[in-house]
């Protein structure tokens, strides 16, 4: 017994490096599944299992099966091996989702060796941390923390503290969120909505309305919940939850949470939606059940009508652009949408975050720190202070003037971002002013603005100067101390109102 022991501990302390002719004849780790894996909350008619055998494995991932042919890699034995078990446990303990990120680190450690041995010397590891992204980073860690914890030769602590303290490149998926321009997109929402209240779903029992139904209720959903693809996958018949009264019926949906890695099972928050939204995804349940003539409670919310077959997230994402097309959106803008809605309406960034599922505020405090109506919220507030009122009425500008007649010498002239403004009023101040020319002005007694000045120009400046203030402090984690985004906002409000005041002239 004792000798079997000593055997077994033999295989894993080998160095299962060496590449040289003789080095597949002696002992080194070779991966044996040592069960079945099965993804967990995917739809039945998906196969679920996790074929992990041989040289190409697949496993599903929303809807659509996933293929590694281990036979693309080429790489030394013993470290395939070693990559195989470490794809089998994640697959173990992670969304199938996340192991995609690890299929990347594949590609790319095959790709720095190109057949070339393996040794994980402190060259190799800082050579190798160089080429990979932030993804794939994460992957090489796991993996390197995986092969120490088994002791495996070649890993050490050394080596993993080197792996921790490396600089990855920080990357905020929303820094381009600050000061987006949503008010065309608000129109395009309304034509949609507008598009949707003049059609009505036909009850009657055929493929077509069936279809049209589906569709019906795919663009409700994004434009109440706005999901991802990947949690529209998910949604089956019983997740629509329906309270009734003696007046009123109120509906709910289980909505699944996405981009959880650690989390097999997702787990299903309720949502509450409207009226028409829970009716249409009720009546298109019953067209489902009358066409295909099955009695069954559960089942795919959203298939393909003629193989009956689940719609893949995928194929899901496809639909939706194809039926926004004619606005020009996509799921993700459907999600900056709800997002920045709730966030112009006074949302927290908790309850943003929530709705949304992330996994931060962080993301939710740039929607916020981006909505264009912060400061007009701000001056609402304010407006019900007469102290307030007074300072606003002193700050006032000149009045409006046509620009003939004005000598070019009192014209204002300055810099806004990195754009040259020459032609915005005339300043009736005798001497030099010792404020910045444009950013002062607005909110300036002595400033005359013209009519037919460049005032928006003055307004996108500003804009874009607020862009870049908040994409920088985005990436530092620090929006809530940017007092310049604070300045900014109250003299895009000024332009704002001289705007309005030319236009009410008109």
């Amino acid at each position: 017994m004792e000798n079997k022991i000593k055997s077994s501990q033999k295989k894993i302390q080998l160095n299962l490096f060496d590449t040289d002719d003789n080095s597949l004849n002696k002992e080194f780790f070779i991966f044996r599944p040592n069960r079945r894996l099965f993804i967990a909350n995917t739809p039945d008619d998906i196969d679920s299992e996790c074929y992990c055998n041989g040289d190409t494995w697949s496993f599903p991932v929303n809807g659509r099966i996933t293929k590694i042919n281990w036979l693309q890699y080429r790489v030394a034995k013993p470290l395939l091996e070693l990559l195989k078990g470490f794809i089998f446990r994640r697959l173990q303990n992670r969304a199938s989702s996340t192991v995609l990120t690890d299929m990347k680190f594949l590609n790319s450690i095959a790709k720095f060796l190109g057949g070339s041995n393996m040794n994980f010397n402190d060259g190799q590891i800082i050579s190798l941390l160089q080429i990979l992204n932030r993804q794939t980073y994460y992957s090489f860690k796991f993996f390197y923390k995986w092969c120490l914890q088994r002791q495996f030769n070649g890993f050490s602590d050394h080596g993993f503290q080197l792996i921790c303290e490396y600089k990855v490149q920080k990357y905020s998926g929303y820094a381009k969120v600050a000061m987006r321009q949503f008010g065309q997109i608000n129109q395009k929402i309304i034509r949609l909505v507008n598009t949707l209240d003049t059609e009505e779903i036909d009850l009657s029992v055929n493929l077509d309305n069936l279809c049209l139904a589906q569709k019906r209720v795919l663009l409700r959903l994004c434009l109440e919940l706005a999901p991802r693809p990947s949690q529209i996958y998910y949604l089956n018949h019983s997740d629509l939850v329906t309270y009734s009264t003696q007046s009123n019926a109120y509906h709910s949906i289980k909505l699944p949470m996405a981009k959880k890695m650690s989390e097999k099972v997702k787990e299903k928050r309720l949502r509450a939606v409207s009226v028409i939204l829970g009716e249409t995804i009720a009546a298109f349940i019953k067209i489902k059940k009358a066409v295909y003539k099955t009695e069954s409670e559960d089942g795919p919310l959203f298939i393909n009508p003629k193989s009956q077959s689940i719609l893949s997230s995928v194929e899901i994402g496809a639909m939706i652009r194809k039926e926004l097309k004619f606005i020009n959106l996509n799921a993700t803008d459907m999600r900056h949408n709800l997002a920045q809605g709730l966030a112009d309406q006074g949302a927290s960034a908790d309850v943003i975050a929530d709705i949304l599922g992330h996994n931060s505020t962080l993301p939710a405090k740039a929607y916020i720190a981006a909505t264009p109506k912060i400061s007009e919220i701000k001056a609402k507030a304010l407006g019900m202070n007469n102290n307030y009122k007074n300072i606003m009425h002193m700050l006032n500008t000149g009045k409006i003037i046509n620009r003939n007649g004005v000598q070019k010498e009192t014209w204002i002239k300055g810099m806004v971002g990195f754009q040259y403004i020459g032609e915005i009023g005339a300043c009736s101040l005798n001497s030099s002013c010792p404020k910045n020319p444009v950013y002062s002005c607005y909110s300036c007694k002595k400033f005359n603005p013209f009519n037919d000045g460049e005032h928006l120009n003055v307004l996108k400046g500003l804009e874009d100067s607020v862009q870049m203030f908040l994409d920088s402090s985005t990436a530092k984690k620090d929006i809530q101390h940017n007092r310049t985004v604070v300045q900014l906002e109250s003299t895009i409000e000024a332009v704002k109102k001289v705007i309005d005041r030319i236009n009410l002239k008109k």
